[in-house]
């Protein structure tokens, strides 16, 4: 159940959430982009909280109708919380880079992204104009 001085929010947050999706089928870079500032904003947003009050994540205990997360809440995450929040944050950005990648954002790592997924077939395809040009390729293929 949601407590209730949160469920405007929730309501608001799916209803963003909803106009998202809608958006997504007809631009899909701005959303992309979206999700991009989202997943940037949260890492900002668990760094700056877990620096200066890494306390307040304990309060969420409270608010969840599960008795393992809030037994977990209260227990070892209440002894470990900035290392695990920090943890959460690094994948965070890393979600954050990856999206920014597929959208074509950080020009000097994604002109070379494909390459990182490509087959070795198509590796080999887009080096052998370069291999060609090689010396010691050119003599062991004469050979």
């Amino acid at each position: 159940m949601i407590p209730q001085e949160y469920l405007v929010a929730y309501l608001i947050a799916n209803f963003i959430a909803l106009g998202i999706l809608a958006l997504a089928f007809w631009r899909p870079t701005i959303v992309r982009w979206i999700w991009v500032a989202v997943f940037v904003w949260a890492a900002s947003v668990n760094t700056m909280t877990v620096a200066r009050e890494p306390w307040v994540y304990l309060a969420y205990g409270a608010l969840t109708p599960s008795t393992l997360y809030r037994d977990f809440i209260a227990g070892w995450f209440s002894t470990h919380i900035q290392p695990f929040v920090l943890s959460i944050t690094a994948g965070q950005l890393t979600i954050a880079i990856l999206l920014g990648l597929l959208a074509g954002s950080f020009p000097f790592l994604s002109r070379n992204a494909p390459q990182w997924w490509a087959s070795s077939a198509q590796r080999a395809a887009s080096l052998a104009p370069v291999a060609s040009r090689c010396p010691a390729r050119a003599a062991s293929s004469s050979a």
